[in-house]
């Protein structure tokens, strides 16, 4: 380990991680796949196998998605992937750990999501019936 270890623990890439692993544990990440074929992330994604590549990954029971977005841009989702009528829809800042709930939306339709800011997000999608705590926070 270098000596300056510590310190390296809080830049901002180590604090993002962070991050990223509170929202994780705020679903059942375990039933994640990724979205290889793009059906539930239909546009939006930018250029395959490049660091501006947006990522997917949709829960096997259809109860959530994540997408990570490393600049923005807007991205068009399938909400008919999804098991419930209605979909939550919520922005995660990685960089601060903040959400910004964007709205409720019905299941069955294509939508366009925009970041509200620049630099990397989140998008995160869930079924509405399923009650996900806030993405990042602990369910109570």
């Amino acid at each position: 380990m270098p000596k300056n270890w510590r310190a390296m623990l809080e830049l901002p890439g180590a604090n993002s991680l962070k991050h990223f692993r509170h929202l994780l544990e705020s679903r059942p990440w375990w039933k994640l796949n990724p979205d290889v074929n793009n059906v539930v992330a239909i546009a939006g994604r930018g250029a395959f196998a490049t660091n501006d590549y947006a990522v997917t990954a949709f829960a096997e029971d259809g109860s959530f998605a994540l997408s990570y977005l490393p600049t923005p841009r807007a991205l068009t989702v399938d909400l008919g992937r999804f098991s419930g009528r209605k979909v939550i829809a919520s922005w995660f800042n990685p960089r601060t750990g903040e959400t910004t709930r964007i709205g409720e939306f019905a299941g069955k339709k294509q939508h366009r999501f925009d970041p509200p800011a620049a630099g990397d997000w989140v998008l995160v999608l869930d079924d509405a019936a399923k009650h996900y705590p806030a993405p990042g926070q602990r369910a109570k």
